[in-house]
């Protein structure tokens, strides 16, 4: 026989459960089948050159055109799909110069910065002469 206030109880423990994980899982994006990762989009030209430019999307996401002097920057978490396909391209556009390529992709996941798991996080530093990630401070891309 089932004791109504063990019953009682044991209700009140499982509504408990399901409220703070609902709530741990929305505050924090965590992700069950890869890392979280972070794209940073870092404006690092010239102080009183021309505002930099941005249009960021993925197949499911677009996050509209943004605008940076030196030194501000843009960024989002989000987490790799099942099949490790997910991918982010922007568009940039400094004075007369745009150019657009992906910042994020299965390939870049190598070179992204892993020290802070169970976050990966890829730095893009938008310079004079193109675009470095963070980690490696190759030239990735140029302007054309």
């Amino acid at each position: 026989m089932c004791n109504f206030n063990t019953k009682k109880n044991s209700q009140i423990l499982l509504l408990f459960l399901v409220t703070f994980n609902l709530f741990v899982f929305k505050s924090f994006s965590y992700c069950f089948i890869s890392p979280n990762y972070e794209v940073h989009i870092i404006n690092n030209l010239p102080k009183n050159s021309a505002a930099l430019k941005i249009h960021c999307a993925s197949k499911d996401t677009d996050f509209g055109i943004h605008v940076f002097q030196p030194n501000q920057e843009f960024y989002w978490t989000f987490c790799m799909n099942f099949w490790a396909t997910t991918m982010y391209f922007c568009h940039f556009w400094w004075g007369a110069k745009d150019t657009s390529f992906e910042v994020f992709n299965m390939d870049l996941t190598l070179v992204c910065d892993s020290m802070y798991l169970p976050l990966q996080k890829c730095k893009w530093y938008v310079k004079e002469k193109g675009f470095y990630l963070e980690n490696d401070h190759v030239r990735r891309e140029s302007w054309p």
